[in-house]
């Protein structure tokens, strides 16, 4: 279930529009599985992802490991705030993948997540200046999801909303001890969904495809064409 915690920013308007990038394998295992995917933040690309920046750690050094060792047992999952879809995105996630954006608001997101047992919070990502910025609320009282909810300026174009499962539930303890790379929280997708939009440029047989997956799944959601696909009058 959704818990809101101080760590956790959500946006003032919470009927704000959020997306998720994804191939059609993750599409495909979202609707028929009817649980969201969460990854090891540990095992993300960018090594700093839940590290306290320069200045944070040389004030802490004494947490700084614990901060560190924590990433193993966060298990997230990563949307954009955004008022429209976005072509950097489009590139970053699918490239050479076909694919569907999943478009939600902020308060279906949090919503969906009555079927879980386990708490989750979710919320905007803080992007500083890590060589000379504090995390963000360190100063007033450690917190444990404060370091995983920021991020490297070189990434706020990415607008995060980012969805952290409670560290230490039996879930995410459960998969540190087995060394799982990711995880699946139960969901629900009829909540979740508001819109299903297809890659720009997508061909016929994808449009078949994920308008059968959407049927099958007993979804009433609409599945549109990408914005980028308009032209002009």
């Amino acid at each position: 279930m959704y818990s809101d915690i101080p760590a956790f920013e959500a946006p003032s308007d919470r009927t704000s529009t959020v997306w998720r990038y994804m191939n059609v394998k993750k599409f495909r295992d979202l609707v028929t599985s009817r649980s969201l995917y969460m990854a090891r933040a540990d095992r993300f690309a960018d090594q700093f992802e839940g590290l306290l920046s320069v200045p944070t750690r040389n004030q802490n050094s004494s947490v700084a490991e614990w901060i560190r060792d924590a990433r193993s047992q966060s298990y997230v999952s990563c949307w954009q705030l955004n008022t429209h879809e976005s072509a950097h995105m489009w590139e970053q996630y699918l490239r050479e993948n076909q694919g569907v954006v999943v478009e939600t608001e902020f308060q279906r997101l949090t919503a969906s997540f009555g079927p879980c047992k386990e708490a989750v919070f979710i919320g905007l990502i803080h992007y500083i200046d890590y060589d000379s910025a504090q995390i963000i609320g360190w100063d007033r009282t450690i917190n444990i999801y404060q370091p995983i909810m920021h991020k490297r300026l070189e990434y706020q174009s990415d607008k995060e909303v980012r969805i952290v499962l409670n560290t230490m539930s039996n879930t995410a303890l459960h998969a540190k001890a087995n060394d799982k790379q990711g995880l699946s929280l139960p969901i629900n997708i009829d909540v979740l969904v508001k819109r299903v939009r297809l890659m720009p440029g997508a061909s016929s047989e994808l449009q078949r495809e994920i308008h059968d997956l959407v049927s099958n799944a007993g979804l009433e959601c609409e599945v549109a064409t990408s914005s980028l696909d308009r032209s002009p009058p």
